[in-house]
């Protein structure tokens, strides 16, 4: 087991996107870091196609989804992503 409870996640694309949700799902408190404003507001998109997904296939429950959710930020700012300080 991990002690390791904030994760940033470098890079919003597909794999980066999934990791951070995951994360954040299983506890962690997760900063996505990308360089591209886009790339970050693609993957607040994937990332409610996949609390869509937990909820139908997975068993979460609308409180899971929700803690997910705020335990999820997004930068372009990679110092703050790093230090968790945004």
């Amino acid at each position: 087991m991990s002690n390791l409870d904030k994760v940033a996640v470098l890079g919003a694309g597909v794999l980066g996107g999934q990791i951070a949700w995951h994360s954040a799902f299983k506890g962690k408190t997760v900063a996505v870091y990308d360089i591209s404003q886009q790339a970050l507001d693609r993957c607040r998109v994937a990332h409610e196609q996949y609390a869509a997904i937990y909820l139908a296939e997975l068993g979460a429950s609308d409180h899971d989804i929700a803690d997910t959710r705020t335990r999820l930020t997004y930068t372009t700012a990679l110092g703050s992503a790093v230090s968790h300080q945004h």
